[in-house]
């Protein structure tokens, strides 16, 4: 699960336009043969499936971020957990999004509880599959 900074450095080019992450991000998925999903911070995830060539942007829930340290080992922990689980692509990088979400409102590297996970689904009126 790349972010951007790093997609931009797989593939030697700069990405600051939607369209071209959305491009690089589907350019990356058919080198891997695999589908990527892309951490884009506040803006959310990016999944690009390599079976179909499909794109789909998933926003990430606003909320105030302390500190981003840790943010992403939560959500890949979190999109695999989910996938483990058998969730979709789509379904595990909203979950993913929803962890690292709340990890961000906690200084330093932080761990998500399931009870944190099930009281911000709550609070953002999105069921918890």
């Amino acid at each position: 699960m790349p972010n951007l900074k790093e997609i931009s450095a797989m593939m030697g080019v700069p990405l600051k336009r939607y369209q071209d992450i959305r491009a690089m991000g589907n350019a990356l998925a058919v080198k891997l043969h695999t589908s990527v999903i892309a951490t884009l911070g506040r803006d959310g995830m990016m999944i690009c499936d390599a079976q179909d060539g499909s794109v789909c942007h998933v926003r990430a829930p606003k909320v105030r971020a302390v500190d981003v340290t840790g943010a992403g080992d939560v959500a890949t922990a979190a999109c695999a957990l989910a996938i483990a689980s058998g969730a979709t692509l789509v379904e595990a990088a909203e979950f993913a999004s929803h962890a690292g979400s709340i990890s961000v409102t906690k200084l330093g590297t932080a761990t998500v509880t399931p009870g944190e996970i099930r009281a911000f689904y709550r609070t953002t009126k999105k069921p918890l599959s």
